[in-house]
């Protein structure tokens, strides 16, 4: 698949943070005292996500996206083997290869890497290095505190080029909880968990995400992996 960008937006989210902080000063905050640098990390939240059978025994993964605020649902089925994805939305549905293009290709990218962030992301040139164990904003006490992976995209490629998403770990490496910050700032536009994970075919996936507030922001529902329906 081509290289696409996150497209967290379109789930109605709004810029809010230090859109005037320079690129100096975000790695200076990176390279803070207690923050280190380990690029390999990202390898073990592939291996606790399942990539390794994702990429030898997924052949096919049916999903709908639902955003419960909006009532907004979109559904899909990508064929993995043949490279094709037929979505679904409202009353227009359209098949185009995973890379597009497609009216709904953007759609398309927006959904599918909420559910499967991991497994795009290590598709993608985007830059991952691993930070030191710190608190998902908006979350003290509510999570522990966790190793971080930051996982930043370089600018001008792909729909949102420069964005950055930060995955907050648990002792196992999988993902709990992530932040997506526009445009590469620091402070986070949005923080969700991300919960109640699926697991079939080697693969975990999370299909609830919820915010701060312990309300749910989207929901993935109706999964089916190679056909098989899973709750």
């Amino acid at each position: 698949m081509k290289r696409w960008l996150l497209l967290l937006l379109l789930a109605g989210c709004s810029s809010a943070g230090k859109d005037d902080e320079s690129p100096a000063s975000v790695e200076a905050e990176m390279t803070a005292p207690g923050l280190t640098a380990r690029p390999d990390r990202f390898e073990a939240v592939l291996e606790a996500v399942g990539r390794p059978a994702w990429k030898e025994r997924v052949t096919r993964i049916q999903f709908t996206w639902h955003h419960i605020g909006k009532g907004l649902k979109r559904s899909y089925e990508w064929d993995l083997l043949a490279d094709q994805v037929t979505a679904t939305a409202g009353e227009k549905t359209e098949t185009f290869p995973s890379g597009g293009p497609g009216e709904l290709h953007a759609s398309f990218v927006n959904d599918s890497y909420w559910f499967l962030f991991e497994l795009m992301a290590a598709e993608d040139g985007s830059l991952k290095r691993t930070l030191g164990p710190v608190q998902a904003d908006g979350f003290r006490g509510k999570l522990p505190e966790m190793l971080t992976v930051d996982v930043r995209y370089p600018e001008n490629e792909g729909y949102t080029g420069g964005d950055r998403y930060i995955l907050y770990l648990d002792a196992q490496n999988l993902p709990r909880a992530w932040s997506f910050h526009k445009g590469g700032t620091w402070e986070p536009t949005l923080v969700t968990t991300r919960e109640k994970h699926v697991r079939a075919h080697g693969v975990a996936l999370p299909t609830e995400f919820r915010t701060a507030d312990g309300a749910v922001f989207i929901r993935i529902e109706n999964v089916r992996i190679n056909g098989e329906a899973l709750p």
